[in-house]
């Protein structure tokens, strides 16, 4: 130590000074030469626990800054999953409109086909008719009474558009 340094007295108590007087003579050194490196270590440590409380204090805000974001991850998550959901649901109820569109097709494919069938039936027993046979014609009338068709309301429309005078 330096003649120039601050020079002071300083009271302590006894056993404080012994167990000073101990780590001096470990350390080799002088009592003040001892105190003075503990001053720098605890003026030190003061300096490094305030870096270290900063350090800590930052990674606090970090840790609930990250926190905050898997919050957010995790609700978008649980709204992926419920739109991947909804979107299975559509493609489901779409794909049963599609089957019912192609078993629709397939069924008025039969009707137009029976319709069909039915019409030539006709055309060919106003032929017979034609040429003195109304037996096909009996025939279909006989079929008419029968069929649960004659109370369809669409069939009366027609017929009722079928009767009325055409146009002159």
């Amino acid at each position: 130590m330096a003649r120039e340094d601050l020079h002071f007295r300083l009271r302590i108590p006894q056993d404080l000074k012994q167990r000073i007087e101990a780590h001096a003579d470990l350390n080799e050194r002088s009592m003040t030469a001892e105190i003075v490196s503990r001053l720098y270590e605890s003026v030190n440590d003061d300096s490094r626990a305030r870096i270290v409380s900063a350090d800590l204090d930052r990674a606090k805000k970090q840790i609930a800054e990250q926190e905050e974001e898997l919050t957010v991850l995790r609700a978008a998550r649980e709204n992926f999953a419920e739109i991947t959901r909804q979107n299975q649901e559509v493609i489901r109820l779409k794909d049963e409109m599609i089957s019912l569109q192609e078993e629709t097709k397939q069924a008025m494919r039969e009707n137009i086909a029976t319709l069909q069938k039915f019409l030539l039936s006709i055309f060919d027993a106003l032929d017979r008719a034609a040429e003195g046979d109304d037996h096909g014609l009996n025939r279909l009338v006989d079929l008419h009474k029968k069929s649960p068709a004659r109370d369809d309301p669409f069939l009366q429309e027609v017929r009722r558009t079928l009767a009325e005078e055409p146009p002159k």
